[in-house]
């Protein structure tokens, strides 16, 4: 492998991580309602999907999804709509833990269940889809990769995605843990998350249309 194309490569993916999107908002929103072990989760569940999206690049599949621009359309706006219902759900569960027992838990929703709704947003995060689609592919055609060698590379993006995105996870589960002892504060949080949600999910749509 050529070096200074895969470092190129790995900083820009680095890049692509640290910049805000549906996936860092998320994992965070997860964090901020759900609680520590929910912002770890999710972290692994957006990792996973990265992950198959690599493989999926690595073979073509995701080539042949974004030249089709209706396609790429429908795979955008459908996870738009999917986080929408998260949002939903989280602004749901929000109004429900304001009404009732206001102390923060580690997780309220099955861990499982929050590691394959990370798996959805991120499979369905259109900023990952181009990313895959717009970097990985010269890359891959340049230094004449092997199969092999492209899916090593492609999995670059979800290696570097995850320590970061923990951080998110944990540092947002941090807060919640620490607001169990004022009741607005814990309110607040409940709800932030579930409108970042909304707007992620908002954002997603209206671009796509």
């Amino acid at each position: 492998m050529e070096t200074n194309s895969l470092i190129g490569f790995a900083l820009a993916a680095l890049l692509l991580n640290l910049s805000p999107g549906p996936s860092l908002l998320f994992v965070s929103a997860r964090g901020l309602s759900e609680g520590k072990a929910a912002g770890v989760v999710s972290a692994l569940g957006l990792a996973t999907g990265s992950s198959i999206h690599a493989v999926l690049a690595g073979i073509g599949v995701t080539a042949i999804i974004a030249t089709n621009q209706y396609m790429a359309s429908v795979v955008a706006i459908t996870g738009g709509v999917y986080i929408l219902y998260l949002g939903l759900d989280s602004l749901k569960d929000a109004r429900e833990t304001s009404l009732t027992n206001l102390s923060v838990k580690e997780s309220k929703k099955p861990l499982r269940k929050l590691y394959f709704q990370a798996i959805s947003v991120e499979f369905l995060n259109p900023k990952t889809i181009l990313f895959y689609l717009s970097v990985l592919p010269g890359l891959i055609i340049s230094s004449g990769y092997t199969p092999i060698e492209a899916l090593f590379v492609s999995l670059i993006v979800p290696a570097t995605a995850l320590p970061i995105d923990i951080i998110a996870g944990v540092t947002s589960g941090t807060l919640a843990r620490l607001s169990t002892s004022n009741r607005t504060l814990t309110v607040c949080l409940n709800y932030l998350s579930g409108l970042v949600l909304l707007v992620i999910g908002v954002g997603l749509i209206y671009n796509n249309l």
